[in-house]
């Protein structure tokens, strides 16, 4: 996947969790997160992850999780929302796919909710979603 100049492997989101990018650890950054046991619907799997997420969460707000159409993947989600996050209001969104039985990956974009439809932020989102290749 493409990144900004300047981005880099700047932690990892927890035990048996994927890598985050940003240019110095803050904002805005991209996560990557990969299952070798994706579900057969990935709607299914944020709707059930989203209480979770919205209980450990800071002023969270939900904008939506629905299906979406990407690089012909069998099944694909987006899910959208705000949070509270280092003492700014962060915009998110994480697009989960299934590319085959034994891959699963998500995308995870956060930026300050001030910048979101900024143009770095939209094309931070554009090059990774347009430049990711899974490693199968």
């Amino acid at each position: 996947m493409a990144m900004p100049k300047g981005f880099h492997k700047t932690g990892t989101a927890g035990q048996n969790s994927g890598g985050i990018f940003s240019a110095d650890g803050g904002f805005p950054r991209i996560q990557v997160d990969f299952t070798s046991s994706p579900t057969q619907s990935a709607l299914a799997a944020w709707t059930q992850l989203e209480p979770a997420v919205r209980g450990s969460s800071s002023h969270y707000k939900l904008l939506g999780i629905k299906k979406a159409d990407y690089k012909g993947y069998p099944t694909v989600a987006d899910w959208r929302f705000e949070r509270e996050q280092d003492g700014r209001r962060m915009t998110v969104l994480d697009r989960g796919f299934r590319v085959d039985s034994e891959h699963g990956y998500s995308i995870m974009v956060t930026c300050p909710s001030s910048e979101w439809d900024g143009s770095a932020c939209t094309t931070l989102r554009a090059t990774a979603f347009d430049t990711f290749k899974p490693s199968t």
